[in-house]
């Protein structure tokens, strides 16, 4: 299975323990999920995840950065400042040049599993995982 597929056997889901235990992690009740969710399903498919899984920005220092995304890469975004250590992270489907959306799969996307359209402008990288 694909990092894609086990992300869209969850689709529609809300928050599940089982990410935190299964990474080895406790995080704050509330706390934002998308780090948990996408190292959940790295780990299902035998990759490594990076440090502090729960920290969206951690998925910039792992696989190879590209340019070019393609279906599955990770896509990670900034969130209230590009300077800030706060952001999300989801795995690519597409996106549209025109609207200057990129859609993701991810954890915590309206406290869902789903698909959801981000601006662009917010984009710090995206990362294939190889």
């Amino acid at each position: 299975m694909s990092l894609l597929e086990i992300a869209l056997s969850r689709y529609g889901t809300r928050y599940d323990p089982v990410y935190e235990s299964e990474l080895g992690l406790v995080v704050p009740k509330g706390s934002n999920w998308c780090g948990l969710f996408i190292g959940w399903c790295m780990i299902q498919i035998g990759l490594e995840i990076p440090d502090s899984p729960q920290v969206a920005r951690r998925y910039l220092k792992i696989g190879e950065s590209v340019e070019n995304p393609q279906v599955g890469d990770l896509v990670i975004f900034w969130r209230e400042s590009k300077k800030s250590w706060k952001g999300h992270v989801g795995i690519f489907v597409r996106e549209d040049h025109e609207a200057r959306r990129i859609y993701c799969l991810g954890g915590n996307q309206s406290n869902l599993v789903n698909i959801t359209a981000y601006d662009s402008r917010k984009v710090l990288g995206f990362r294939r995982l190889v």
